[in-house]
């Protein structure tokens, strides 16, 4: 049973989390352009709907493939398992730091494939990044529907994050 009837706290802390996530991506994509390892024009080649022209047809596209279909089946397959563990009481070992362990290794180990997955080496640091706090925020809310919401709103930001440097730029 899907239970999206969350406590007002755990969506707060959704949305902290989110703004966090939007910063560090943020901060790490500056760095790593002033450190000349972002090559924008390599992602409009694999990322398209990023970066094609904006019309409702192309945003409807977006909003179906990178937006919902992502947070949907990215999260429920890579941020899973942190669910099935601590949405089930996780309560395996006597002491509470292995439990913790376990938790952060369902974290990590899968974040590092879901990283992979995404292909864009320029961006990896921002890919595992995001991923770490969408891993801890499942973690924290015991519940999946936090980390959709926030994927999806973040996927949207770098979108019309995206489009508003295209303003400025030619790529």
């Amino acid at each position: 049973e899907v239970d999206m009837n969350l406590a007002p706290e755990k969506w707060r802390l959704a949305a902290k989390a989110t703004v966090i996530n939007w910063l560090l991506v943020a901060i790490i994509v500056m760095m790593m352009n002033y450190f000349g390892n972002a090559d924008l024009a390599s992602l409009k080649n694999t990322r398209a709907l990023f970066f094609a022209p904006f019309t409702w047809e192309n945003f409807e596209k977006f909003l179906w493939k990178h937006a919902w279909e992502a947070g949907l089946m990215e999260e429920s397959f890579y941020r899973g398992w942190v669910w099935i563990l601590t949405a089930s009481g996780l309560a395996l070992y006597q002491k509470k730091c292995l439990d913790q362990a376990l938790i952060w290794a369902a974290i990590l180990i899968p974040n590092y494939f879901w990283m992979l997955d995404h292909g864009e080496k320029i961006l990896w640091p921002a890919i595992f990044v995001s991923g770490l706090c969408w891993g801890w925020l499942v973690a924290k809310t015991r519940s999946l529907w936090p980390a959709m919401v926030a994927h999806a709103s973040s996927n949207m930001a770098i979108y019309f994050a995206i489009k508003f440097l295209l303003l400025f730029i030619r790529i």
